[in-house]
């Protein structure tokens, strides 16, 4: 059996079957060296939720049953949490952007998010359209000089 304190113990294993630990090392050191490094953790882009008050709170409020009075009771109690909160428009911005589909997000449940995102799209209908090409935008007739 393989000696399980030493590091390399795997390539041991893999030598005594056939193959020399200088051609196993060699054969692991080029195929290693070519792995991209693992990206950072993306943590600045959910450090809010650490500063939520909804952090230490039974997620069951947020998301609450279809109908009913026990539906309008824990929307009420959810956006009291999130009418403090210190993220709240980090966390709405979050859940409009993402078009999360239930639950309460930033002090708006997700019918509100639908009709502010729909009321957003009627104010501002130019943010909608499509905007031209630089192509289409530097192709243009020269002035007619006649």
């Amino acid at each position: 059996m393989a000696d399980q304190t030493n590091p390399r113990w795997s390539i041991k294993l893999l030598a005594d079957s056939n193959h020399s630990t200088t051609t196993i090392e060699k054969f692991v050191a080029r195929y290693r060296c070519g792995l991209p490094a693992l990206p950072a953790p993306a943590t600045d882009e959910w450090d809010w939720q650490l500063r939520a008050r909804c952090r230490t709170v039974d997620p069951a409020i947020f998301f609450p049953p279809a109908r009913g009075p026990e539906r309008t009771r824990s929307e009420r109690e959810a956006k009291a949490i999130c009418a403090g909160c210190p993220v709240l428009h980090t966390c709405r911005r979050y859940a409009v952007q993402a078009k999360e589909p239930h639950g309460i997000w930033g002090g708006l449940s997700a019918r509100e998010r639908a009709l502010l995102e729909l009321h957003a799209s009627v104010r501002h209908p130019r943010d909608n359209q499509q905007k031209p090409s630089r192509e289409s935008a530097c192709h243009h007739e020269p002035p007619d000089s006649g």
